[in-house]
């Protein structure tokens, strides 16, 4: 499964990528299973490039973003997880994003 930070009332359109992927903010993520072993951790800003410390804005559809160290992540059905995301800093903007956590992938994939 891959961790996205789904934006709220986003077209995905190319006038908005500029907007979204030039904010000034860090954002953490940290996912833990139930016995509080940390699954993924995720720090940075958003922007354009899969890099280390960036949250990679999604091309197509609704805007999204995504880091690569809560990419590909396990995930199992029979186990509870909690999520922390929080901005860890932010810079004076008057740009508002609504961010949503979701999970995308992870269904049953055979050859």
């Amino acid at each position: 499964m891959t961790l996205l930070l789904s934006v709220k009332g986003s077209s995905g359109s190319e006038e908005e990528r500029s907007r979204l992927t030039m904010l000034p903010v860090s954002i953490e993520a940290v996912l833990t299973n139930s016995r509080g072993k940390e699954v993924c951790t995720a720090t940075g800003r958003p922007a354009d490039s899969n890099e280390d410390g960036i949250w990679v804005l999604m091309s197509g559809g609704d805007a999204a973003y995504w880091h690569w160290q809560c990419n590909q992540v396990q995930i199992h059905s029979n186990e509870s997880y909690d999520l922390l995301i929080r901005v860890v800093t932010a810079a004076q903007s008057e740009q508002k994003v609504v961010v949503t956590p979701i999970f995308s992938g992870g269904g049953l994939e055979l050859p």
